[in-house]
């Protein structure tokens, strides 16, 4: 989901623990086609390769991860 059209810092916490999982699982989508295809082909669609879209998951998933260590410190999870 595209974290800057649907922003983290204003959804409720149950809402940061499903974008997690699902930037997590986009992340294991993207190493699994780099295993496939190889991490630098590209996609006939749009001209990417499984590495750049699995580095651009990663960033997804650290502000995700940012996003709910807060929640977690400002005790939101409780």
């Amino acid at each position: 989901m595209d974290l800057i059209k649907y922003p983290l810092d204003t959804a409720p916490f149950e809402e940061v623990i499903a974008r997690l999982g699902e930037e997590c699982s986009e992340v294991i989508k993207e190493i699994f086609k780099g295993h496939r295809f190889g991490f630098h082909a590209h996609s006939p669609i749009d001209e990417t390769t499984p590495m750049q879209r699995l580095l651009s998951e990663v960033r997804d998933v650290k502000n995700c991860l940012t996003e709910f260590e807060k929640r977690i410190v400002r005790g939101e999870h409780l």
